[in-house]
């Protein structure tokens, strides 16, 4: 799924239809179609785009074709047997000169967060401020993990 956003000057996220100069492009679990369409309208290299799709995929940046890549582990919950699981999916950053798109396998909270407009002074058109602020939030969803495991196994030590 692809969704393209752009902020105007005062920091309101709007969704838009088509690719304008410092959007974000969104991509959640893309199609091969749709990597082929981005890929080819931006003159990126594939791998920019599918790197994210493989869960085994580690963290590195990579530069090419006047482009850069980030790939970073982002933390996700999920529901397993009635239990909450903690796991990690790469997030590919990829930014242009022109804009900025994430790929990722699921929709996370890390992202969400922008869509939602819980993130103030969120330009998409100032793109590394725009990373930065992905890790920042990124780390943050960590720290409130961890929080949540040391809970449960205090919760553990003190029946055992």
């Amino acid at each position: 799924m692809i969704t393209i956003f752009k902020s105007d000057t005062s920091g309101r996220l709007t969704e838009i239809d088509s690719i304008e100069h410092g959007s974000w492009i969104s991509m959640i679990n893309p199609s091969d179609e749709e990597v082929l369409l981005i890929t080819q309208k931006l003159n990126i290299p594939q791998d920019f785009i599918r790197a994210a799709l493989d869960e085994e995929e580690g963290s590195r940046i990579e530069f090419e074709n006047n482009a850069t890549l980030v790939i970073i582990d982002i933390p996700f919950t999920e529901m397993d047997d009635n239990s909450l699981t903690y796991d990690t999916y790469p997030l590919a950053i990829v930014y242009t000169e022109s804009v900025i798109i994430t790929v990722c396998l699921k929709n996370s909270p890390v992202l969400s967060d922008f869509t939602i407009e819980k993130i103030s002074s969120f330009y998409t058109f100032k793109k590394v401020r725009f990373m930065l602020q992905i890790l920042y939030r990124a780390s943050n969803y960590y720290l409130l993990y961890l929080r949540q495991i040391n809970r449960k196994s205090l919760l553990v030590e003190k029946t055992l």
